[in-house]
């Protein structure tokens, strides 16, 4: 969302109205957010995709993105040089091409951040402002990409989150649902407010399929998120979760035959950056067993490596597809 409504005078009103600070009126007319986050089966990854570009994490690709039915939202969030929470993804690539060219590639202020749109047309977002549009949209929730697995820093990070929710609404950290990567992690973040959703996220996680159920099982975690590529080349983790009662996400997907390929071996839902969510995904689709025996696990593990070929070659060639 940029702020250029230029048709009906009606949301011009509504807008110059959100502006100033009345949110009120747009949250009572929208459904608080279910009980349950994962009656979502569909995250909108780095706030959607927009103009066939990823990883913006922008308001117009949040706006996009909600119009196309998504009520979860994955977001990347970096420390500024001031110990701020920006909505990007990096600073190693130029995604803000109004920075000057000292400034590119390294962490900047959170005022230099927001001066400069990304993609030179979308505009960013600070945590502060997510917290705002949590008030203005009561059904959506955020899921945070924060990156870090150092203690100290992810204490930076999620102190300043409950500072900033603190001072507009502490309440919104309920809708909140962290990527907690290490054990670690999970103790430094539930010390500082206990979320009472979030993703056991492993990413950034070695940790073998064993100690991921376990640790999971012990800490009731609900939902675990990996990349596809976790989710092919280690093909017994997510039934072991599914055994466990515990829902696998995985990241990023983006075209139809991919996602119905997943749901067959187990997955229960997907981070997408340009899929609409679209409950159709969920049928049609036949789950393959899964290997109890040893002798067939070399077997499924060529059949698992040969889909990840065919998952790339998609995603290298995705028109058609999608």
């Amino acid at each position: 969302m940029n702020g250029k409504w230029k048709r009906w005078p009606l949301a011009a009103l509504l807008i110059g109205s959100l502006l100033t600070g009345g949110t009120a009126a747009l949250a009572d007319s929208i459904a608080p957010a279910s009980a349950d986050w994962t009656s979502n089966r569909m995250i909108a990854h780095a706030m959607g995709g927009i103009d066939g570009e990823a990883y913006t994490n922008s308001l117009d690709a949040f706006e996009r993105s909600y119009k196309r039915g998504y009520r979860v939202f994955e977001v990347d969030l970096l420390l500024t040089d001031d110990d701020k929470l920006a909505a990007r993804h990096d600073w190693s690539e130029d995604v803000q091409p109004g920075l000057p060219d000292d400034l590119i590639g390294d962490s900047i202020s959170l005022a230099e951040f927001k001066e400069q749109p990304i993609l030179d047309k979308y505009k960013p977002l600070s945590f502060r402002d997510i917290v705002r549009l949590m008030l203005r949209y009561p059904d959506i929730r955020i899921v945070t990409d924060t990156k870090e697995t150092d203690v100290d820093l992810v204490r930076t990070q999620f102190e300043y989150m409950k500072r900033t929710a603190a001072m507009i609404d502490l309440s919104v950290l309920d809708r909140i649902i962290p990527e907690l990567y290490t054990p670690e992690m999970y103790d430094a973040v539930m010390a500082i407010y206990p979320f009472p959703d979030k993703l056991y996220s492993l990413y950034l996680n070695d940790s073998t399929s064993g100690e991921v159920v376990r640790f999971v099982r012990e800490h009731q975690i609900r939902t675990v998120a990996m990349p596809v590529n976790r989710a092919l080349l280690d093909p017994f983790l997510v039934r072991k979760l599914n055994d466990a009662g515990v829902m696998t996400y995985v990241h990023a997907v983006n075209n139809k035959l991919e996602m119905k390929l997943l749901l067959s071996l187990g997955v229960y839902g997907v981070y997408s950056d340009f899929l609409a969510n679209d409950a159709d995904y969920y049928t049609g689709y036949i789950e393959l067993p899964i290997p109890r025996s040893e002798s067939t696990v070399l077997l499924y593990a060529l059949l698992a490596t040969t889909f990840a070929a065919v998952v790339r070659r998609m995603r290298e060639n995705p028109l058609g597809l999608r």
